[in-house]
This record gives C-alpha cells, sequence and structure tokens, in this order.
C-alpha cells in the first residue's frame, strides 16, 4: 500500500492566487518574469541540465523531493530556441515546489532512477492533477491577466484599421496577435492561447 498523502484539491482560483502573490512578492511589474533569475538567486535552487532528458523521460523539467534541484533538459538549457518553452518549465516545477510540497517529499525522489520508477507508478488521476495544478500555476504566474487584457488590447487599438480588413471574428483577430503577445511574456503562442481562453479575454476586450 502507497504511504503517499493525498493529493490536495485546489480550486482554480485559489492557485491563481497562489500565482499572482507569488509573482507581487517576486516580480512585481517584470516582464517577461525572470524566472531563472527566481529559481536560482532568490529561492538558492539548483537547475541542473541532465543529456537526453526529453529523449529517455518524455520531460522537460523535473523537481527533486529536496525542493533544491530542479533537472531540466541540456539540450533545451543551451538552446536560446527553447528559452520560452524553458521558462515555463521551471514555472511548472516552481509549482509543485509550492503547491505539491508534501506530495513530492514523500516520493524522495534523489535522482533520475527514482524519478523514472515513481512515473511507472502515479495513477493517471494523480498525474492529472499534478500537472493541471501546476500549469495553471505557470500559466498565471508568467501571463498576469490584467497585463494580457491590456496588452491584447493595445495591439488591437494599433493595427485596428488593418486588422478590421481581414473581416473575420475576433477569436481569428487575436490569433493572429498571439506571436506578438507571446513576445511580451516570454512564452509560447500556445501559452498565450490557453491565458485568452482561461482569462475568458475575448469577452473583455473593446472591439471593433
Amino acid at each position: 500500500m502507497s504511504t503517499r498523502p493525498e493529493l490536495p484539491k485546489y480550486a482554480v482560483n485559489h492557485l491563481r492566487k497562489v500565482a499572482d502573490e507569488f509573482r507581487e512578492q517576486n516580480a512585481a511589474g517584470e516582464l517577461p518574469v525572470d524566472i531563472m533569475a527566481i529559481i536560482e538567486l532568490d529561492l538558492q535552487i539548483e537547475v541542473r541540465p541532465v543529456k537526453q532528458l526529453k529523449e529517455m523521460y518524455d520531460i522537460d523539467a523535473l523537481i527533486m523531493s529536496n525542493m533544491d534541484i530542479i533537472y531540466v533538459d541540456q539540450d533545451e538549457y543551451m538552446d536560446s530556441l527553447f528559452s520560452n518553452r524553458l521558462r515555463f518549465s521551471l514555472a511548472h516545477e516552481l509549482g509543485h515546489r509550492l503547491l505539491h510540497r508534501d506530495f513530492y517529499e514523500s516520493l524522495n525522489l534523489k535522482n533520475m532512477s527514482d524519478a523514472y520508477n515513481f512515473m511507472k507508478t502515479i495513477t493517471d488521476d494523480e498525474y492529472t492533477a499534478l500537472e493541471r495544478d501546476a500549469d495553471e500555476f505557470a500559466g498565471r504566474l508568467l501571463v498576469p491577466p490584467e497585463t494580457l487584457l491590456s496588452t491584447a488590447q493595445t495591439l488591437l487599438n494599433a493595427n485596428r484599421d488593418e486588422l478590421q480588413k481581414l473581416n473575420v471574428g475576433l477569436p481569428l483577430i487575436l490569433a493572429s496577435l498571439t506571436p506578438a503577445i507571446a513576445f511580451v511574456f516570454g512564452t509560447s503562442e500556445a501559452v498565450i492561447t490557453r491565458r485568452i481562453q482561461k482569462e475568458r479575454i475575448i469577452e473583455k476586450i473593446t472591439w471593433p
């Protein structure tokens, strides 16, 4: 029988509150959020590159049970093309540290071998809950909703005449702006698309 503690069940509003409070305390007004500096300098967590982490285990990053080491894929760590992906992965692992500390400490993960064994035993429900919580935390931390709304509105206003010529609805118009929005927040376009949906930005936009 597993001795793992039961995972806490968080409402979305709680996850967002934790992310907002952490950002306010550690990166108020800073965009893109310098998650690497926060993790390594402020929190004194080591970011340790591992060869073929993604290839061998199909994960980009993983925090250890002692909460002072985050393993990351070495290729992604060294290649600036993956900087946005790495930023989200680090924010995701930070979410585990803040939200699931008791659970992770109970796993006693000391190295990648321990992590591999854990991945073989975790239930689908546990995995889904862990990833959902950490993804919501990371997205909210890196993309503050008020700034997302103001950035989208500013881009719409600045390109209003050109965008109106597209003769498509607001969802498609915003989709065309996701590269520019993603640049502001230092995230992938996929992250911005999810945050636009989750934060219901379309309902708050003034258009046309």
